[in-house]
């Protein structure tokens, strides 16, 4: 399956963003709750990333949208500056069927090039436990796993989370 990926400036298609990013939250709050965590709705979450849009966007961050070549959604992801030059990844997510095609990698990659672009230098992610397949994917791109970060936005808001969840650091001050 082919692919491009864009960089929003702007949100312009809120139900599509809004549709995949409830997709996203529905699969990470089912493996939460299967792992033993708190039963979470994923409308929270996704009401979460709406208040914090413009964290997002340029020049604080990044939305990476990956579209299949019929023109339709098929990943997304967010990157947000949260500090002097450090961001975070977040809401990492390919639809099943565009899995194992290495559009997760490219889409960590583009926020990789995007956050370098910014003059950032430390690129921090989280994620759950339960998401055997991300830890792979972080770790084959070079993040070490490390025990938490103070700006984790996951754990602004959803403390509870943190015995579920892994953190991972990048430098990405020189390329590899």
């Amino acid at each position: 399956m082919t692919h491009t990926i864009e960089s929003l400036r702007c949100v312009t298609d809120r139900d599509e963003l809004h549709e995949i990013l409830h997709e996203f939250y529905f699969l990470q709050t089912t493996r939460l709750r299967e792992d033993g965590g708190p039963d979470m709705s994923p409308d929270a979450p996704v009401n979460a990333f709406w208040e914090v849009i413009d964290n997002f966007l340029p020049p604080h961050g990044a939305i990476v949208l990956a579209r299949a070549d019929a023109g339709h959604l098929i990943g997304c992801g967010g990157l947000s500056k949260i500090a002097n030059g450090i961001a975070e990844l977040k809401y990492l997510y390919v639809k099943p069927e565009a899995r194992n095609t290495g559009l997760g990698r490219a889409l960590v990659q583009s926020r990789i090039d995007i956050a370098r672009d910014m003059g950032l230098s430390t690129i921090y992610a989280d994620t759950l436990k339960a998401s055997v397949e991300m830890h792979a994917l972080y770790e084959d791109l070079g993040f070490e796993r490390v025990s938490s970060f103070p700006q984790s936005k996951t754990l602004r808001y959803f403390a509870e989370l943190a015995p579920f969840m892994y953190f991972y650091k990048k430098d990405i001050a020189s390329k590899p």
